[in-house]
C-alpha cells in the first residue's frame, strides 16, 4: 500500500518556492519559457533536480508517487493552484500538468507514471504530512 499525499508535489519546486516575491528571483528566472518543453526540463534539470537529490530516499519516493498519482489521476488535483500557492518567480505556465509532466520526465528518466495504476494507494491530506515523514525519517539526508 501506498500514502499519497498532494502536499508532496510542492517539494519537487523547493529551490524556487517564494521566489515570485523577489524582483532579482524573477529576473533570473524569466529567461525559462514555462510552456516551452526544453525550457522547463533545463529548469527542472539544473536548479529542481540537484535539490530532490539531496533528499532522503524516502523523502523522494513520497514525492515520486504522489506526483505520479496525480498525474495519472489529475482531476483530483489543480495544478494550477499548486503552482500559484508556491509563488513562483515564473509564469504559470498554460497547462500546468504538462509543466510538471516534464519535471517527471527529468527527475525519473525513462520511467512511466503508469506504475502507480497498480498500486493500493491511499491519499492522505494531511498537511503536516512531510513534516512527520522527516521527523520519523531523519531528516533530509540519504
Amino acid at each position: 500500500m501506498i500514502t499519497i499525499n498532494p502536499i508532496y508535489i510542492d517539494y519537487v519546486l523547493t529551490p524556487l518556492v517564494g521566489g515570485g516575491d523577489d524582483a532579482k528571483e524573477i529576473a533570473i528566472y524569466s529567461v525559462y519559457q514555462t510552456d516551452i518543453e526544453d525550457d522547463v526540463k533545463l529548469l527542472a534539470k539544473n536548479i529542481l533536480l540537484p535539490e530532490f537529490i539531496k533528499q532522503h530516499k524516502q523523502f523522494k519516493e513520497a514525492i515520486k508517487n504522489s506526483l505520479a498519482y496525480y498525474l495519472i489521476y489529475n482531476e483530483k488535483i489543480d495544478f494550477k493552484s499548486v503552482l500559484i500557492s508556491s509563488l513562483l518567480p515564473i509564469k504559470t505556465p498554460k497547462n500546468p500538468m504538462l509543466f510538471f509532466q516534464w519535471i517527471w520526465d527529468v527527475f525519473f528518466e525513462n520511467e512511466t507514471i503508469d506504475y502507480i495504476k497498480n498500486k493500493i494507494v491511499v491519499e492522505d491530506f494531511d498537511i503536516n504530512a512531510p513534516y512527520n515523514l522527516l521527523t520519523k525519517i531523519g531528516g533530509y539526508k540519504n
